[in-house]
C-alpha cells in the first residue's frame, strides 16, 4: 500500500459525519425519553409546589 493512497480530510466529510452523529444521538435520546416514566418528569410548576428548605445556622 503506498503512502499517497489517503486523501485529505474534507470540511463537507466532517459535516456530513457530524450531521450522522447529532442524528444518531436524537434517535438514541428519543428511544431513551420514551421508557422515561411520566411521574419521573419535571413539569414546570413543581418547582414551587415543594416544601421551602430551611437552613439552621448554629
Amino acid at each position: 500500500m503506498l503512502d499517497n493512497d489517503h486523501q485529505p480530510v474534507k470540511l463537507t466529510g466532517l459535516l456530513f459525519l457530524a450531521a450522522i452523529a447529532l442524528v444518531f444521538l436524537l434517535i438514541v435520546w428519543l428511544i431513551g425519553s420514551a421508557f422515561v416514566p411520566e411521574e419521573a418528569t419535571p413539569t414546570a410548576q413543581s418547582w414551587n409546589q415543594s416544601e421551602p428548605v430551611r437552613v439552621v445556622i448554629g
